[in-house]
């Protein structure tokens, strides 16, 4: 089974982010969902964690400093569950606006960006860490294409095929 943890880049427009303000996700909430039951996310049933706090400017890869503390939470959480010696694959996702090669394009530097993050201030080993962009192709289902939600990264335990 493959467990995943969502986490959905809000946008900041104008200096309004949408994920501003927000609470962070607790190491022990990250922990029950990497473990817990599954959820329908896409068209699998994965074990998953939305971490909304996890944010990118808009059409940018950089990470804010909310989202860098999410990555801390998260990075602790792997290594206390175990699994810190598994692979780990992020994936980055973009919204609907912008060409297919533009917004692959900037879900492959999302990625990037989260796996060099967890990697110099989280701890985790590089070659535990694979990196993917699905730019557009994979949005939430419950979400419109266009929505702050859909400028994600998901972290699935394993390797995506």
């Amino acid at each position: 089974m493959r467990a995943i943890v969502m986490l959905a880049a809000g946008s900041v427009l104008l200096g309004m982010g949408a994920a501003a303000g927000q609470e962070l996700i607790s190491k022990d909430a990250i922990k029950a969902s990497l473990l817990g039951p599954t959820r329908a996310i896409g068209k699998k049933q994965r074990a998953a964690v939305d971490l909304p706090t996890v944010t990118f400017d808009f059409n940018s890869a950089a990470l804010t400093t909310q989202g860098e503390q999410q990555l801390d939470i998260l990075a602790s959480a792997v290594k206390e569950i175990g699994l810190a010696q598994q692979t780990l694959t992020i994936e980055g996702h973009t919204d609907a606006s912008g060409s297919e090669t533009y917004n692959q394009e900037l879900s492959e530097r999302r990625a990037a960006s989260a796996k060099d993050y967890l990697v110099s201030q989280g701890g985790l080993d590089p070659s535990q860490l694979n990196t993917i962009g699905f730019g557009k192709s994979r949005p939430l289902p419950d979400k419109p294409d266009l929505a702050p939600e859909q400028r994600r990264i998901e972290v699935v335990v394993g390797t995506v095929p």
